[in-house]
């Protein structure tokens, strides 16, 4: 079970990149400084529409986004 902090925290991460008009479509890409932040944020976006992912742009920055929940679950 995820406590319901965590998951406002998800919440709030998930609808500033989800898509307005259709949530189970790809993210927006966002790109952040800090590893820990990037790893959070996938896990956020994870719990909505089943994966997320992480790249690494070798300049001290990642970047997270998601192909959508139909991507994940194989539509």
């Amino acid at each position: 079970m995820v406590d319901d902090t965590i998951v406002k925290k998800y919440r709030r991460i998930f609808q500033s990149v989800s898509n307005d008009k259709q949530w189970k479509l790809p993210t927006k890409p966002v790109t952040v400084r800090n590893l820990k932040d990037a790893e959070f944020m996938m896990e956020a976006i994870s719990y909505f529409v089943g994966g997320a992912e992480l790249k690494d742009n070798k300049d001290g920055t990642w970047t997270v986004e998601s192909r959508g929940y139909y991507h994940y679950i194989g539509a």
